[in-house]
């Protein structure tokens, strides 16, 4: 349940005390969306300017940081999403096709990172939206599928690029036309084409002769399922949809979001049932930990009865050594269309979506098995990339704006964003990152942040007057005042690794009992004095 908290006494009393007294919220979008793009039925403006709820509380500021909602022109050659992004062997990022003004698009580009700018390369040979791009053993990379134009709506061409020349070249074309598909370089080199809009059937690539061979046929059509190579070299197949029209013909076809999972057998070249997810979904992530197991977050529910789909935070681990999935602590707010990206630490980005708080940000981390939050997006996107980079950074490029508020139409985005694990912030490329942390001034985000800390109590902060002046810290420095009590509280993370986190009250440091629980404890207290509400 979503916790908002209307006073802050952390200091003197205890978590669980101040849990009690919670007001509860029931308009997740509450200080969101500026006045500007107008408030939704049910809203009214603030004295901060944004929107809220006519029954709840009003902040003092906005619940997150302002958030661009105007399309910006830049720094990308072309405002695009549902695009590719691959890190070529050079280090630099090719960003292909895509939907943009008014449809498919042929267009390409390349971020460099050492000059953190955008260029125009080649074009490809077909206009093409929701393909694959995958960097092949050699350097170059392959643009299989997609949809098109007109009456491309499927397409079965592929093209090779060759980063030496910046050429696209035609190579073999599938047997099927597909899109919404899902491709993964195999340990052979080789490249597993599997589902796709109403396509049950998968094709092997092979580099070496340009062709395509048949590669069995799934259980069942999938399209927008995600395809994860194992370290066993399988691969395995999650979540998707279908429609289900084996019903007499008076009966209306039935959507079916996927539950059943499978596995590639490359040696055989077969598919497998392997476990299933406790909660069918699309639109969703699935990231290869380092420990071996698969992050599957977030995405899209679909309910029969009545008929709807659902914005989820549900998170389920896969594990290969029993096949099974298993439930795991939720996202900290609901999001579909978002990304997910493995940092060097071993921890995953979750970044942007569409959901409760779409420019939020938040990091997963497999030694606690928790999420926390990471700072915002300067702007609002959905169905747009995100690229690890040679220096640890994280390329956030293109995808889907909102241009009059949520629930209207979407234009594509031509700005890109760079995340910096070591500060934990997001910056525009070419701007010079201060090192300050932007940590978890975010109090608005809507999630379970006070929850994760009803079990500590405040004497998990133990006052460290003297570790202010040791080592390295990045502070948040203009921090929240507490409305009522008048605290200034600000977040500090550690420049040394591994990360430890710290929060200063009064420029007074307080810091956890141990570095384990030092998170739900010290987002407990953030959440408290960070929801800034007015009795």
């Amino acid at each position: 349940m979503r916790c908002w908290l209307s006073f802050c006494h952390v200091l003197i009393v205890p978590i669980a005390t101040l849990l009690a007294s919670c007001t509860f919220n029931p308009h997740p979008q509450d200080g969101v969306l500026p006045c500007s793009v107008g408030c939704p039925s049910g809203y009214v403006c603030a004295s901060d300017d944004t929107c809220w709820g006519q029954d709840s509380w009003f902040p003092r500021r906005d619940a997150a940081p302002p958030i661009d909602t105007t399309p910006p022109s830049g720094p990308m050659v072309v405002g695009r999403g549902f695009h590719t992004a691959t890190l070529l062997q050079t280090g630099k990022v090719l960003i292909a096709g895509g939907t943009s003004t008014p449809g498919s698009i042929s267009d390409a580009e390349l971020y460099d990172p050492a000059t953190e700018t955008f260029a125009r390369t080649g074009s490809m040979a077909a206009a093409r939206t929701s393909h694959t791009a995958t960097l092949l053993q050699n350097g170059q990379v392959l643009i299989v599928g997609g949809r098109g134009n007109g009456s491309n709506y499927q397409l079965s061409s592929a093209e090779l690029y060759d980063p030496g020349t910046g050429v696209f070249a035609s190579t073999g074309s599938m047997a099927t036309p597909r899109t919404s598909h899902a491709a993964t370089l195999l340990q052979s080199g080789r490249v597993l084409i599997a589902g796709g809009d109403d396509v049950d059937s998968a094709e092997i690539y092979d580099p070496s002769s340009g062709t395509f061979a048949s590669a069995g046929a799934l259980d069942k059509p999938r399209e927008g399922s995600t395809a994860t190579l194992l370290a066993s070299g399988k691969v395995l197949i999650a979540g998707g949809e279908y429609l289900d029209c084996d019903t007499p013909a008076s009966e209306p076809c039935n959507l079916i979001f996927f539950g059943p999972a499978e596995l590639y057998y490359p040696a055989a070249g077969i598919f497998t049932a392997t476990g299933s997810l406790n909660t069918g979904r699309i639109q969703h992530t699935a990231t290869l930990l380092a420990n071996g197991m698969v992050l599957l977050a977030g995405g899209e529910e679909f309910t029969v009865d009545p008929e709807t789909t659902t914005v989820i935070s549900s998170v389920e681990l896969y594990d290969p050594g029993t096949d099974g999935f298993a439930p795991a602590t939720s996202l900290i707010v609901k999001r579909e269309n978002h990304t997910a990206t493995l940092l060097e630490d071993g921890t995953v980005l979750i970044a942007g979506g569409s959901g409760s708080t779409p420019a939020s940000a938040e990091l997963y981390e497999p030694d606690t098995g928790e999420f926390v939050p990471t700072g915002f997006l300067a702007t609002l996107r959905e169905s747009h990339t995100a690229t690890l980079l040679p220096n640890g950074q994280v390329l956030i490029a293109g995808g889907f704006g909102e241009t009059g508020g949520f629930g209207s139409s979407s234009s594509p985005l031509a700005s890109a964003e760079l995340y910096d694990p070591v500060s934990r912030t997001f910056r525009a490329p070419g701007q010079v990152d201060t090192g300050i942390s932007d940590g978890t001034s975010d109090g608005g985000i809507d999630g379970g942040w006070a929850g994760d800390g009803a079990s500590q109590d405040a004497s998990s902060f133990q006052s460290d007057a003297s570790s202010s002046d040791e080592g390295c810290w990045s502070c948040d420095p203009a921090g929240i005042t507490c409305v009522n009590s008048g605290h200034t509280v600000q977040v500090c993370v550690s420049c040394d690794s591994p990360k430890k986190t710290k929060y200063e009250v009064d420029n007074q440091d307080f810091a956890c009992a141990a570095a384990d629980d030092c998170t739900s404890a010290a987002l407990a207290v953030k959440n408290h004095c960070g929801s800034l509400l007015q009795q």
